[in-house]
């Protein structure tokens, strides 16, 4: 379960931040899905929600939140990273 960070010197953040993060905690079914209720949810596009998804994930605070989260959600983007520069060696 996710914790939040009880000292009052420690960085929080926000709730939408928190929105974020817990969003991407969720399972999703069939493809399309995830699109459509990250647009209602946040009224931005999937690449814009990870952008901003990264951005939070950079801060000391989401570490503060959830680390193991953080931790799965950099992992995934790395392997997505390495699957793409891969698929271009291929094409060279």
């Amino acid at each position: 379960m996710a914790q939040h960070a009880s000292s009052a010197s420690s960085p929080t953040l926000t709730q939408v931040e928190i929105d974020y993060l817990e969003c991407e905690r969720d399972h999703w079914g069939p493809s399309g899905q995830k699109e459509k209720i990250v647009f209602e949810r946040f009224g931005v596009s999937v690449p814009v929600f990870y952008q901003r998804l990264y951005r939070i994930c950079d801060s000391e605070a989401a570490w503060q939140y959830d680390a193991v989260l953080i931790r799965h959600i950099r992992d995934v983007a790395d392997d997505v990273t390495s699957r793409r520069l891969n698929r271009g060696e291929t094409r060279g």
